[in-house]
């Protein structure tokens, strides 16, 4: 797969989250480069992504070109996390309702649907309200992740990984949906 293929898949997973509802304002997908670095999508709402408009970034997180849109603050999550991870290939970070409703207790979500084992048997909470845009931030990050397929960020959404874009992507779904059906099941609904 050519750099140019790489960059039409992951604006083509940010548009699919986009209208999965999984993004509010602002979301970002990335994806490893085979020889390094890693492509992610620019700052634009990400219903709008295009393989234009894809930022290509290094292995120390300094953006190498940026082709006419601001790069998210975030790429020290991404960074950390594909430095802790070479098993990842793909993050993709969203803020779905559930997801953030989730994320404002400090606890771990645990397993509650069973198709909710795509995203992991359990999402850790990221205990930090600021945005991930320092080393040091993304490294703290990349410790709460460790290795569970996704985590949530303190009431500001989630991010989900994988071997693929769209694994990276289905996770991030089921990172949401399965804590929406399971919510009744806590409060005792039948």
């Amino acid at each position: 797969m050519t750099d140019r293929d790489l960059a039409n898949e992951v604006a083509h997973t940010a548009r699919m989250l986009a209208a999965a509802g999984l993004v509010e304002a602002f979301g970002h997908v990335s994806s490893r480069l085979p020889d390094g670095g890693f492509l992610i999508t620019p700052t634009s709402p990400l219903h709008e992504a295009t393989a234009a408009s894809i930022i290509t970034v290094d292995d120390d997180g300094v953006v190498v070109d940026d082709p006419s849109s601001a790069s998210p603050i975030e790429i020290p999550l991404h960074t950390a996390v594909y430095r802790a991870r070479p098993d990842v290939v793909a993050i993709c970070r969203g803020h779905g309702p559930s997801m953030v409703a989730w994320g404002v207790s400090l606890d771990d979500v645990p397993l509650l649907h069973g198709l909710g084992a795509i995203a992991g048997k359990v999402i850790p909470v990221h205990n930090d309200l600021d945005l991930i845009s320092s080393p040091e931030a993304g490294g703290r990050a990349a410790l709460t992740l460790s290795d569970n397929h996704a985590a949530l960020l303190l009431a500001n959404g989630g991010f989900a990984v994988g071997g693929s874009l769209l694994e990276a992507a289905t996770r991030l779904w089921f990172t949401s949906r399965p804590w929406a059906r399971s919510s009744a099941v806590m409060r005792g609904a039948p």
